[in-house]
């Protein structure tokens, strides 16, 4: 990355919508590191829980740092992914669809991975299109309604994309007319 490769950001206003993941973002990956510590404090006679507590430490702190840093910001036509060390802006336009996947512990522990598809354009003819997939992960359940209304707002198209009466079932794929693609996806 020379001098002349600058980089421009969308600025974000005050009233834009930030979301936050969920706690479980890194606790549930800590689980195992924190009973590993706690177990090694009743049984580590030599260490006195020192190394189990540096270890512990070292897995769980950055993971911590991490979830803290994402946040997924709402603003006029725009959802950004800022992740601290840098950020990945996408037009509502260039969403080709979503999926909703809750996960093992999704539904029980209230939070779900939204999946966008996007559209790239294609380079050069190469390829005619070309489709990529950025996670949304551990988007608190109940900040579902302010994305799907988000991407109501900018985009005719995504009407439908959360509450579909024919289908009682919460992992979907829907095109971009609305259509259900495949439904109770794993």
């Amino acid at each position: 990355m020379g001098p002349q490769d600058k980089i421009d950001f969308i600025n974000i206003p005050e009233d834009a919508v930030i979301i936050k993941q969920s706690i479980w973002a890194w606790l549930l990956i800590s689980m195992p590191w924190i009973l590993f510590f706690l177990i090694s404090l009743a049984v580590d006679f030599l260490s006195f829980g020192i190394l189990p507590m540096i270890l512990a430490a070292a897995m769980i702190v950055p993971r911590y740092i991490s979830s803290k840093k994402t946040s997924y910001i709402l603003i006029e036509n725009y959802i950004i992914v800022d992740q601290g060390r840098g950020r990945i802006e996408i037009a509502i336009n260039d969403i080709e669809f979503v999926t909703l996947k809750y996960g093992m512990f999704g539904r029980t522990l209230g939070y779900t991975n939204f999946l966008l598809t996007l559209k790239i354009a294609p380079q050069h003819g190469v390829v005619d299109d070309l489709q990529s997939i950025l996670p949304l992960a551990y988007v608190p359940q109940t900040k579902l309604k302010e994305l799907e209304l988000h991407i109501t707002k900018y985009s005719n198209k995504y009407s439908n994309i959360f509450n579909n009466p024919q289908s009682e079932k919460n992992n979907k794929i829907i095109d971009s007319d609305s259509n259900i693609i495949e439904d109770d996806i794993d």
